[in-house]
């Protein structure tokens, strides 16, 4: 016998003296028989699993949901603001989420005007909605720092949304044009009315999501899915603020080039051809706005945190709104210099009205992708601020919310809303502790509403498209994370290449289901073609790792101890046995007949399924044939660290009962142990 076999029978009345251990290092001693699957079963107290019937599942899980509740617990756990309010600290609370409310007002104006013309309407749907859905996720949200409303990437969405229905524009009247009328004359209902109904379809998707507690699914969008997504979607952000930034006109959905039948590329074709048409004042206007959003933001802004030292940003954004209306009100640039202008902002709060059902089930797709990226989205946030501030949230509670607002919103003319990275970072810094801030910007909002808007009527409204692309920033920086992926996983750095072209040439939406896709298709891969190894011993322990990972990492002569990475199912099966054969014996499937009986230097493979957490009946059935064809080279098979899942799966397939005699022991070492004392013997 080798050292190896040696330190085996000995193991466990090793003194340190054998082998030198850095001081300080504790010693473990373990003297106890070898145990193998009976020894488990028999005499450590194996309990049986409880077995139910469907109906029992749906029972108990009523019960564990709504047996203790009356209908006042019921109420509470919709509107979580009833169980917090009561214990709220106004002398600690109230101050900090007054500014945190009021700093967040002053970005929801700036922000709301300029995504609600994004999502194809006008700039008091974008306050509508930084007013309505935030009032309600205030009282029925469980994240303390969300700030709900516009959103770049869902307000784009949302623009696509009617752009494929043909929506006639808001705003819209006909020039007497023949082509202008043919354009719509199929159509009836307006982009307000597409985009109200998309708001209250997406609203019922996530509620009832939530209700059927289904607020898991945000796995199936990973970071490295959504970097690239939101990357794709910066791209056709700042695409369809050019015209703004020019003040020239682009021809939707013409196709300029043939050989370019990507709707992005061919809109950069339409804006390059328009540039002729530039207005200077605006240009001039648009590079004076982004230059000192750029420079207040990068350089005077952090020297004014840094000094005063304070995490209120600097109101850059309502200040250049401010200044730009009364410069452009004062030259009356719209009359002098043709340059466009917001127009009438109708002031107080628009009549309910009941979205269009009749065209709900044209945005059925529409709706369930927005649906899932806004949740995706606002609940990956929630659960970052969760984290930092130590407190809990309902994935599913989060979705009831988020619906409940769009419902809601839906009704006052309103676009689907989200969560916001910028807004709510801001409302964690300014010390916001609770949504008392949403409820005191709401409050704020309403007075803009009912008495302010009409005084923007002069806001150029390039100032908005400022506003948006500087505010990009923070996605366009993600192209690092492409980088920072290939360094990591070259699967994952080709999650994000396939997911963002795709974003961009293929449209959000069908760039998003074309990610998911992709990304589903690297777990199956990963699934298909797993790693396995083949372990060493590190002298004097019971320890067993990779011999190519480790040097010091030495096989037994005559053993081979083979694990396998993955769960063993039918994806994978025939990769598990020819690995299996090829790593032990050095052979492939098809030359396993060649061998001759009993001329192998090996004579025991240890199957190490400690990361076998699953099996399927294929992967049983393959295990036993590999298990059949060893044996007949008189090669003995012992399998170790089984799942408790997986000894069911063996039972339930007569695994047992099939061979002749089975091998199973606790672990790597009982195995080891267990077939060197059975050689002795022999």
């Amino acid at each position: 016998m080798n050292t190896c076999e040696e330190s085996l029978l000995n193991y466990g009345s090793i003194n340190g003296s054998e082998r030198t251990t850095p001081i300080g290092k504790q010693h473990i001693a373990i003297n106890r028989p070898v145990i193998d699957y009976d020894d488990m079963n028999q005499n450590y107290g194996k309990r049986e699993p409880i077995k139910q019937t469907i109906g029992q599942r749906v029972k108990r899980s009523v019960i564990n949901c709504c047996g203790n509740c009356s209908p006042f617990g019921i109420f509470c756990r919709f509107f979580p603001i009833v169980n917090w309010i009561r214990s709220y600290s106004i002398r600690e609370y109230l101050i900090n989420d007054i500014i945190a409310g009021f700093t967040i007002l002053i970005l929801h104006i700036p922000q709301g005007m300029a995504y609600g013309i994004l999502a194809g309407l006008t700039a008091i749907n974008g306050l509508y909605v930084s007013f309505f859905p935030v009032l309600i996720y205030s009282l029925m949200g469980t994240s303390k720092h969300l700030s709900i409303g516009t959103f770049a990437i869902i307000s784009i969405m949302s623009a696509n949304a009617a752009e494929k229905l043909n929506a006639i524009p808001t705003g819209h009247n006909s020039t007497g044009n023949s082509a202008d009328i043919e354009q719509y004359n199929d159509v009836d209902y307006t982009t307000l009315e597409v985009l109200t109904s998309l708001a209250f379809l997406t609203g019922i998707i996530q509620a009832a999501m939530g209700l059927v507690r289904l607020g898991a699914l945000s796995v199936i969008l990973s970071d490295t899915l959504v970097s690239a997504f939101s990357t794709g979607c910066a791209i056709e952000v700042a695409t369809s603020q050019l015209s703004n930034l020019f003040d020239i006109k682009v021809p939707k959905n013409k196709v300029y080039v043939k050989w370019l039948p990507f709707k992005l590329p061919n809109k950069w074709v339409a804006i390059c051809e328009q540039l002729v048409h530039t207005n200077l004042v605006t240009l001039g206007l648009s590079i004076f706005g982004i230059s000192l959003l750029v420079l207040v933001k990068e350089i005077i802004e952090p020297k004014i945190k840094k000094r005063f030292k304070t995490n209120i940003p600097f109101p850059i954004d309502i200040l250049l709104v401010i200044g730009f209306t009364l410069f452009s009100w004062l030259m009356d640039l719209h009359k002098t210099q043709s340059v466009d202008i917001m127009g009438d902002i109708p002031k107080g709060l628009p009549e309910p009205r009941i979205p269009r059902l009749d065209i709900l089930s044209s945005l059925i797709i529409d709706s369930l992708v927005i649906a899932i990226v806004a949740f995706a989205v606002s609940l990956s946030l929630a659960k970052i601020f969760a984290k930092k501030h130590k407190y809990r949230i309902d994935a599913n509670q989060e979705l009831i919310a988020l619906g409940s607002a769009n419902i809601f919103a839906s009704l006052f003319a309103c676009y689907p809303s989200s969560a916001s990275l910028s807004r709510s970072s801001v409302q964690e810094k300014t010390g916001g502790r609770t949504q008392v801030a949403g409820l005191v910007s709401s409050a704020c909002m309403l007075i803009f509403l009912l008495f302010l808007g009409p005084l923007l009527y002069h806001l150029p409204k390039t100032t908005l498209s400022c506003i948006i692309l500087v505010a990009l920033k923070s996605m366009f920086l993600q192209f690092k994370d492409l980088i920072n992926s290939w360094k990591i996983s070259k699967l994952e750095a080709l999650v994000w290449l396939i997911t963002f072209l795709s974003v961009v040439l293929l449209g959000v939406d069908i760039g998003l289901i074309v990610g998911i896709g992709f990304s589903i298709l690297t777990v199956l891969f990963r699934f298909t073609m797993p790693k396995s190894t083949i372990n060493g011993q590190l002298a004097f322990s019971e320890i067993y790792v990779d011999t190519n990972e480790f040097s010091e990492a030495k096989q037994i002569n005559g053993i081979k101890i083979f694990q396998f990475h993955c769960p063993l199912f039918f994806m994978n099966s025939q990769n598990f046995k020819s690995n299996l054969f090829k790593k032990t014996l050095n052979v492939s499937t098809d030359e396993m007949d060649r061998l001759i009986k009993g001329k192998s230097t090996i004579h025991t493979i240890i199957l190490d399924f400690s990361s076998v957490f699953f099996i399927d009946s294929t992967g049983v059935e393959t295990l036993i044939d590999c298990i059949e064809e060893l044996d007949e080279l008189n090669i003995r098979v012992i399998i170790c660290q089984c799942s408790q899942f997986v000894s069911q799966m063996l039972q339930k397939m007569s695994f047992f009962t099939k061979l002749s005699d089975p091998h199973i022991c606790a672990t790597v070492h009982d195995s080891v142990i267990q077939n060197s004392q059975t050689l002795l013997i022999q």
